[in-house]
């Protein structure tokens, strides 16, 4: 079980991770407006902005610390709390995430299509089920 949610714990790190360094990427890979005409537009942008700029410098910090903060939370308390309805609960929050940022995908929230993550998520959960005890299946007393 040590290893379940050690498993769990890097994935949660990985999704803060992955925030960091788009943070630091360039604007121009999220927008739109960069890959058809070369300049960058977007809502309440600085002035001076442009494609290569970093996304903090654009975006502002706080879009980015909930992308890390949305991609972190699932597998962080699959961890915490380590019981196999929660593991699966953390899968389904992570294919949801991912459905959303495909769908949004020319703005900065495609950051939580991260499919690769979810597809760890389940094989985490998966092993997490199989090593499970039978209590850690069962619901919590009341």
């Amino acid at each position: 079980m040590a290893k379940v949610r050690a498993a769990w714990t890097v994935l949660a790190l990985l999704g803060v991770s992955l925030a960091v360094w788009a943070a630091f990427g360039p604007v121009g890979s999220i927008s739109m407006s960069c890959s058809k005409s070369g300049e960058l537009y977007l809502p309440n942008m600085p002035t001076g902005a442009t494609c290569d700029d970093p996304m903090y410098s654009v975006l502002g910090i706080w879009p980015l610390v909930q992308v890390g903060a949305l991609l972190a939370a699932p597998p962080a308390l699959a961890a915490a709390i380590m019981r196999c309805s929660v593991s699966w609960l953390a899968v389904a929050v992570l294919a949801v995430l991912s459905g959303f940022g495909l769908g949004h995908w020319s703005g900065f929230w495609v950051l939580l299509a991260c499919v690769p993550m979810t597809i760890v998520a389940l094989v985490i959960a998966l092993c997490h089920t199989a090593v499970a005890t039978p209590t850690q299946h069962a619901r919590p007393p009341r």
